[in-house]
């Protein structure tokens, strides 16, 4: 009796997980706002140099000290004055941002756009600026 309740359970269970990784694991993200366009290198630069974005460095001040990007806002995300650095940017221009990998600067997007910010992007991490201007 006992192994029939253990093995209906076991039955029950993997019958829930198929039906949800069935349902949720193959839906259609490409409506999910997370998964905008990535910004390339070269767009970065000509938004930039037509003074239409604001490239924002969020990393702490040991990593800036390695090179950022030229002309890049350094506002360190564990700075204690990120919060209003950062939401005094103009809400009307792009607002890119990057860090070493590209996890912070996910979090300060979504910071940005909790606050009210329309057009921000996640470039990812420095490394990639300067393997593309090597």
């Amino acid at each position: 009796m006992i192994y029939e309740i253990r093995k209906f359970g076991r039955i029950s269970f993997s019958a829930l997980a198929f039906c949800f990784f069935t349902a949720f694991g193959c839906a259609d993200k490409s409506s999910y706002s997370s998964q905008a366009k990535q910004l390339t290198t070269a767009e970065i630069a000509k938004m930039q140099n037509a003074d239409e974005a604001i490239i924002v460095d969020v990393r702490t001040n040991e990593e800036v000290v390695e090179g950022k990007i030229p002309g890049a806002l350094h506002i360190d995300i564990n700075g204690a004055d990120f919060e209003r650095r950062i939401l005094a940017l103009d809400k009307g221009k792009t607002i890119v941002l990057y860090c070493r990998s590209g996890g912070r600067a996910g979090q300060a997007k979504s910071f940005l756009e909790e606050n009210g910010f329309q057009d921000v992007h996640n470039y990812g991490g420095y490394e990639r600026w300067v393997k593309d201007n090597e």
